[in-house]
């Protein structure tokens, strides 16, 4: 009898009261506008100047002693520098949202010149000229801008990097080095460039 009038009591007190449902958060006016600007080509998402010597990407290092993998201190403090100038850039131009579709990027690298380019019987030329350094890699120096445009949160994933142009430079005589990048969104379904090979068909 006392275990059926335990059971009783148990199965006439109060039942909690189901949690309430959260409510989805709607996106803003701004994000809406952005979400379809992504599915828009010839859109300009990023395009801007990032000051100061560019910083070709690195093999990632590895800590003996705890097994971490990290990346130099300066490469990760030019990334994040970078990724805030397009941020800053991106919402400049209204772009205030994250891209999920296909972009381009152009990249001009800009080094410093030596000492030895600007004297007087060196035979360089005044103007831009081609950079062949090792610290200009011009894939090592897509592969930082890539990464940093996904940190700056402008796309969702260098993945949607599906076509570039790029060139690595000695600064003119007088100029300061830098990077320029611009970002531009794609139809995901326009017929991609072939560049001369192939019809694709």
């Amino acid at each position: 009898r006392a275990a059926i009038a335990g059971a009783a009591q148990k199965s006439s007190g109060k039942r909690k009261p189901p949690k309430p449902k959260e409510k989805k958060r709607q996106p803003t006016a701004a994000e809406k506008k952005a979400r379809i600007a992504t599915m828009v080509g010839g859109a300009v998402l990023v395009d801007c100047l990032i000051p100061g010597e560019p910083k070709a990407w690195t093999r990632v290092r590895v800590n003996h002693e705890s097994g971490a993998f990290f990346n130099s201190d300066e490469l990760t403090d030019w990334e994040e520098m970078a990724a805030l100038t397009m941020r800053q850039s991106a919402n400049g131009l209204g772009a205030f949202g994250q891209s999920i579709g296909p972009v381009k990027v152009t990249m001009l690298a800009i080094y410093a010149r030596t000492q030895a380019m600007d004297k007087t019987s060196s035979g360089y030329p005044v103007h831009r000229t081609f950079c062949m350094a090792h610290n200009g890699d011009l894939d090592n120096c897509l592969k930082s801008v890539n990464d940093a445009l996904q940190k700056s949160n402008v796309i969702a994933d260098d993945c949607q990097v599906v076509i570039v142009q790029g060139s690595c430079l000695y600064a003119a005589k007088g100029e300061s080095p830098g990077v320029f990048v611009r970002v531009e969104t794609l139809f995901p379904h326009e017929e991609p460039p072939g560049l001369g090979f192939g019809d694709g068909k």
